[in-house]
């Protein structure tokens, strides 16, 4: 937490002491304002803790989608579901849902693609001159992303995403098993295809990456 005495006047306060609130924190310093960062725990110490680190330039499709709602059955019961509900929770998440199934039509999804992409493809940007006055390069690794897929049935599912990202400039192979076989020869072979993203830097210590900043 950055302490502050009383009568201190800052030009900005930032709540939270993430990779976000961090950065924006630092940016505000570089244009001259005075700054209050603000967090309960330590810098990095949240969110920006244990997460994957990358910078996901690509990262414009929602969760939202207009096949989202004739999936919730499948999903809701299926034991290999990724969605998880506490029942018990089920009243008071009612109205949020409700908002949620109503962002997942095709001109609302479009909508928030725009808005994704528009913030996503800045993320490098607004990231690595930090990373550089802070001299911490050396945690920065350009590698990309590989997503993996068991299922064969999802293939046209993956190639029309990996369309939707290209339109708005990211650089994505769709690979097929012996693809991702002579990519990475360690996996067992057990996926039928997966997409390789070409803009996936990646920070290796998220949390040291906070810390330097």
């Amino acid at each position: 937490m950055s302490a502050t005495q009383p009568g201190n006047v800052f030009d900005v306060a930032v709540i939270g002491a993430g990779i976000v609130g961090t950065c924006c924190a630092a940016w505000l310093r570089k244009r001259g304002q005075s700054v209050a960062l603000i967090d309960r725990g330590e810098p990095g110490s949240g969110t920006s803790f244990g997460n994957a680190g990358i910078f996901a330039q690509y990262a414009c499709t929602p969760l939202n989608s207009p096949s989202l709602p004739f999936d919730l059955p499948r999903l809701l019961l299926s034991r290999e579901s990724p969605l998880t509900i506490q029942w018990s929770q089920v009243p008071r998440m009612t109205p949020w849902l409700l908002r949620f199934l109503r962002n997942c039509t095709p001109e609302r999804v479009a909508r928030i693609v725009d808005g994704l992409s528009a913030l996503s493809s800045q993320a490098a940007e607004g990231f690595l001159p930090l990373l550089e006055d802070a001299g911490a390069q050396n945690q920065l690794r350009k590698r990309g992303s590989l997503y993996l897929y068991e299922d064969p049935d999802t293939l046209e599912k993956v190639k029309k995403d990996a369309a939707l990202r290209s339109s708005f400039g990211a650089t994505i192979d769709v690979l097929g098993a012996d693809e991702i076989g002579q990519m990475e020869p360690a996996l067992e072979r057990i996926y039928s295809h997966g997409v390789y993203l070409h803009e996936a830097d990646q920070y290796l210590n998220p949390q040291g990456a906070v810390s330097a900043l």
